[in-house]
């Protein structure tokens, strides 16, 4: 997804629809759209190529911003009261996806993600719950936030709304073998026994 560009400014809703043209913004964007572009180029009938724009992946051992949101939703007192929507994909559900792709011989560029959008606000709450830790909202942050986010690629990334066009994602209930709800549960469950 970071072929797109950096995220948008809260407020901002950023989706990525058949019409949107990649437009990376930095040295990793870059990297990736580079390396499709040599890819499609080796496409022939002996040599198939699937190009898959995956959302944030999150689950059991996965790195990035979600651990640490999900660290900091066990720590928090208080959180912002901001809602957004992003696409992401459970790290299970995209193994399933990668197994049709592989099984069906799917090819093009290709975008999975779980069957609902998520917002940094649901990723808290179910932490919170499944955690025992009582998190309390509050919109006073807000006014700085949306000020900052011009700013601040951070605030961008955890509050800014980003999101494939389902449309982009046909056949979604093939392979998300579990709801954002589920795979939270499974996330706690798995990551306890480590």
């Amino acid at each position: 997804m970071i072929v797109y560009g950096d995220d948008t400014r809260l407020g901002e809703t950023f989706t990525i629809t058949v019409d949107t043209k990649p437009k990376p913004e930095n040295f990793y964007g870059r990297s990736k759209f580079e390396a499709e572009i040599g890819l499609q180029a080796l496409a022939n009938e002996k040599f198939s190529v699937s190009i898959i724009r995956t959302p944030m992946v999150y689950g059991q051992g996965c790195k990035g911003n979600f651990p640490r949101l999900v660290d900091m939703a066990k720590k928090l007192p208080i959180f912002p009261d901001l809602n957004n929507q992003r696409s992401m994909i459970y790290i299970d559900n995209l193994c399933a996806y990668l197994k049709l792709v592989i099984d069906n011989k799917i090819t093009g560029v290709l975008f999975p993600q779980n069957t609902e959008y998520v917002s940094t606000k649901d990723i808290i709450l179910h932490t919170s719950r499944i955690s025992n830790h009582k998190v309390f909202f509050t919109t006073f942050f807000n006014p700085l936030l949306f000020l900052l986010s011009s700013k601040v690629g951070l605030i961008r990334k955890l509050f800014g709304t980003k999101v494939y066009d389902k449309s982009l994602s046909p056949d979604m209930e093939s392979y998300n073998l579990y709801t954002f709800e589920q795979s939270m549960e499974r996330y706690f469950k798995l990551e306890s026994r480590t």
